[in-house]
Parts: structure tokens; C-alpha cells; sequence
């Protein structure tokens, strides 16, 4: 039922930061805020 994925990506920019996590229909999942300083 489940599945597991992981991204990377390397980024120079500090700020307020925003992860979505979406079904394949396009819903929102999860939400996860942070920031980079």
C-alpha cells in the first residue's frame, strides 16, 4: 500500500521554505514549513 521516496537537491539560499507532499490526484498530504539560515 505504502512507498517511500527521497529527493535531494542542494540550494544556496537562505529564507522561509515550504515542502508539499501530494497524492497522485494532486491533494495535499503533508505540509512541512522551515527555515534556512
Amino acid at each position: 500500500q505504502g512507498y517511500r521516496t527521497y529527493s535531494r537537491q542542494t540550494l544556496d539560499r537562505e529564507g522561509n521554505w515550504r515542502v508539499e507532499v501530494r497524492s497522485a490526484d494532486g491533494d495535499l498530504l503533508h505540509e512541512q514549513r522551515f527555515a534556512v539560515r
